[in-house]
């Protein structure tokens, strides 16, 4: 076990030798605790099968568990974002909930008391009807999302390899990933955000960004503060064989109380 990243200095020194190895370096990455992850297509797990209208859970201890949000096999959960008790996730096709149609470009929240609402309408903050959002991250009240496809939102022109942040209503771009190293040809399949500001994404395929090699299950990190990146956990560590590895969903639990830890264990 080693520490990857802190975000301050340590007295290597100090550390018990042989423990681990202590690679410092300036950042701010927080320790993985949790993954809570979605695929496009149904999965074979050790606890049974996984819809892709579930999310798959797994703890850094290395134990897993399924979460079903109450969906229909028939509706696939494209975003996701974990916040606090609620969960706030986007569909990949529209269906009704109760009286009220849900499109794949809105986010539905689910209230730790069981509860379901529109949490946000992407008609009211401009999204085209063919849009879907593919990326998403809220975090008290910050709402950040990345769309599957190029559009135009109130005259601002957006990629699908942008992050975007929505704020009262209004769409702009936050980081623009192509201008940070991003392969036009890697489309962005699932994006959260830590509380210091670390994005974490996953590709829906395979290419090499600022010399790192990614593949579609890998969760590539990318620190907007230092400009860099690198892979936090390999699709091997995800818990599950997948062929193919297509996380469609991403929401990560991390603490930055944690720090001598190289991210997620096997």
């Amino acid at each position: 076990m080693r520490m990857k990243r802190t975000m301050f200095m340590l007295n290597c020194a100090a550390l018990i030798a042989g423990s681990f190895s202590c690679a410092i370096a300036t950042g701010q990455t927080a320790w993985v605790e949790r993954a809570h992850l979605a695929f496009a297509t149904a999965k074979s797990t050790s606890l049974g099968a996984l819809g892709r209208q579930q999310i798959f859970v797994k703890h850094d201890s290395g134990s897993m568990h399924i979460v079903d949000l109450g969906l229909s096999q028939r509706i696939p959960i494209s975003a996701l974002s974990i916040d606090g008790d609620d969960t706030y996730f986007s569909t990949a096709v529209m269906w009704r909930m109760n009286d009220a149609l849900v499109t794949p470009r809105d986010i539905v929240k689910l209230a730790a008391d069981g509860s379901r609402e529109v949490f946000l309408h992407g008609e009211n903050i401009g999204l085209d009807e063919k849009a879907r959002i593919s990326g998403l991250s809220v975090d008290n009240g910050e709402i950040l999302i990345a769309l599957d496809m190029h559009a135009e939102i109130a005259g601002v022109k957006v990629k699908h390899s942008d992050i975007l942040e929505v704020d009262s209503g209004v769409v702009s771009v936050l980081h623009s990933l192509s201008e940070h190293g991003l392969p036009d040809a890697m489309r962005v399949a699932a994006v959260d955000r830590t509380e210091t500001g670390t994005i974490y994404l996953t590709f829906s395929s395979g290419g090499v960004v600022d010399g790192i090699s990614a593949m579609p299950g890998d969760v590539i990190e990318f620190i907007p503060n230092s400009d860099s990146w690198s892979t936090a956990i390999r699709r091997d560590q995800l818990g599950l064989e997948c062929n193919p590895c297509d996380v469609n969903a991403l929401a990560l639990e991390t603490s930055m109380d944690t720090i001598f830890k190289d991210y997620f264990r096997n």
